[in-house]
């Protein structure tokens, strides 16, 4: 089994010596980029954290990618490295006091604003089926391979969430 040092140094060698291997791992990244910060920032509702998420999925897609351009579906293998990431830090105590913080200290009642407040009130496996399916449109097949979870579970959670959100969005305070 390789270490992910030699896998680096391996890649590393690849792209120096390899200028059509750049240009395609190039293409990659660039092709990726809006959407793991898209899915990134939707779930952790935090910019830097969602950026710095967004540079760690790309480097693993970098590092990865001899297999994931050769995956049938690689968009659904960043999808998912990218939730899991965001799960992670989510999940983090101190990332969940910066969100609160952060919401909390939003002045503007614009209306985006107020869909962040209550999507930081919703759980992260709702914000994510939200994510996936609302605003990156994936059907529920799609979102299930993302997830790694049945169809069924995803309209369920979806559902779930929506109504969660619709209740939060009448609250005075969301």
């Amino acid at each position: 089994m390789r270490t992910s040092t030699e896998t680096t140094l391996d890649i590393s060698k690849e792209l120096r010596a390899n200028p059509t291997f750049r240009l395609r791992v190039g293409k990659a990244v660039e092709r990726y980029r809006d959407l793991v910060y898209r899915l990134a920032y939707a779930i952790v509702l935090d910019r830097e954290a969602a950026q710095d998420l967004t540079q760690e999925v790309l480097l693993k897609v970098v590092r990865e990618y001899q297999v994931v351009s050769r995956l049938p579906e690689p968009e659904a293998w960043v999808r998912a490295v990218t939730l899991r990431a965001s799960l992670n830090v989510r999940c983090r105590k101190r990332h969940h006091q910066a969100l609160e913080d952060t919401v909390a200290s939003v002045d503007d009642d614009s209306e985006g604003v107020a869909v962040r407040r209550v999507m930081a009130g919703l759980d992260p496996e709702q914000r994510a089926v939200i994510a996936l399916c609302l605003f990156e449109g994936l059907s529920y097949r799609e979102a299930a391979l993302v997830l790694g979870i049945p169809e069924g579970t995803v309209a369920s959670r979806l559902s779930a969430a929506r109504a969660e959100f619709r209740d939060r969005w009448g609250e005075p305070d969301a």
